[in-house]
């Protein structure tokens, strides 16, 4: 009895740990491109969508064969069986969650006038425009515009008279966004941008309307 219940506990052990492995690898690949030690890219691309997610889909076997190894012996099982069960069910739907959403394909440079845009290093190509993005018809103060750069967690790079600008860093990659926000008499544009050209699934898109409703509160 004694054997068949350590059996049961470590095989509940063993299912935990694996259900547990592929929310330390997305943390551990995050760590690592935050701090420069892996790309962006890799830590993504390799670590979190290949190795983690695959990690995550076999997770919930290694839960049905531990439940199956502990049912005899549910009690000692139970309290590592359980959570097992619950970590593996959300990391499976964080992660089919995520992938729907990176699917989704969005502009990584968009602008309030793709026309005539801000000067931007990160990108050299022509910006485009989101649903709802429109320039703030009026001349903002330049301190103005770092307040509202720095309310959506920029920190400021260049301020002048008539331009500041901004860069930020993903939370969880430490994806680089910069953003450029033009002032002109009658007119101040924004621009923003995203490093690389990875889906982030319309991150661009929701930080450039956070950012145009920051600015026009200072009028």
């Amino acid at each position: 009895m004694a054997d068949g219940a350590d059996k049961a506990r470590n095989a509940a052990v063993a299912a935990l740990a694996v259900s547990c492995a592929a929310p330390v690898v997305v943390i551990m690949s995050a760590f690592a491109a935050r701090i420069g030690f892996l790309p962006v890219d890799m830590a993504v691309e390799v670590f979190t969508l290949r190795v983690a997610q695959s990690v995550a889909f076999a997770a919930p076997a290694a839960v049905v064969i531990a439940l199956w190894i502990t049912r005899r012996h549910w009690r000692r099982g139970a309290k590592y069986a359980v959570p097992a069960l619950i970590v593996s069910c959300l990391s499976l739907g964080v992660f089919r969650y995520q992938t729907l959403q990176m699917a989704q394909s969005g502009p990584l440079d968009v602008s309030t006038n793709a026309i005539d845009p801000p000067g931007m290093r990160l990108q050299a190509g022509v910006p485009a425009t989101c649903n709802g993005l429109a320039a703030v018809e009026t001349q903002l103060l330049p301190e103005a515009a770092a307040w509202a750069l720095q309310e959506q967690g920029f920190a400021i790079t260049e301020a002048g008279l008539f331009e500041v600008a901004g860069t930020r860093q993903g939370f969880w990659f430490g994806r680089r966004y910069d953003a450029v926000v033009r002032i002109r008499p009658g007119r101040t544009d924004l621009r923003l941008a995203a490093a690389g050209d990875r889906n982030d699934g319309g991150a661009v898109c929701r930080q450039a309307l956070a950012l145009a409703k920051s600015l026009q509160p200072a009028l």
